[in-house]
């Protein structure tokens, strides 16, 4: 769902950036993500046919994290109970190839501020949890 791509881009930045990620702008968070940890996955809910961008986000060592920080896959999909969704990993040219064509330079300017600025403040939220593996 697109709800940022018709906002100019001092709307965008003056807007809140977990409304930003969930009207479109989630494939920002992603970038921003990859940048933090450059060996993630990219991941996203998908139809039956894969064609759609219900949500996209990373995965790290197992770990899933999006705007709202690490969160499981029961959690992420709990987000759209209206929307049944499967999971699978894309690469970052679809993610451009698919959400850019929507928005110009400015906006995504302006959301890289909000974002970046979201996460910086909130990086607890997107720390990994050690993985305990049994003996």
């Amino acid at each position: 769902m697109m709800l940022s791509a018709g906002y100019t881009a001092e709307q965008i930045s003056r807007s809140d950036a977990l409304h930003l990620a969930s009207g479109g702008f989630g494939f920002i968070v992603t970038e921003i993500l990859l940048e933090m940890f450059p060996c993630a996955r990219i991941l996203r809910l998908t139809d039956k046919e894969g064609k759609r961008f219900v949500h996209v986000y990373v995965s790290v060592d197992g770990q899933r994290i999006d705007i709202k920080g690490r969160r499981s896959l029961k959690d992420i999909q709990g987000d759209y109970p209206d929307d049944p969704s499967l999971e699978e990993e894309v690469d970052a040219a679809t993610v451009r190839e698919f959400f850019y064509k929507d928005y110009s330079e400015p906006q995504l300017a302006a959301a890289r501020i909000v974002l970046r600025t979201h996460i910086q403040q909130n990086i607890t939220r997107y720390a990994l949890q050690p993985q305990i593996t049994p003996d």
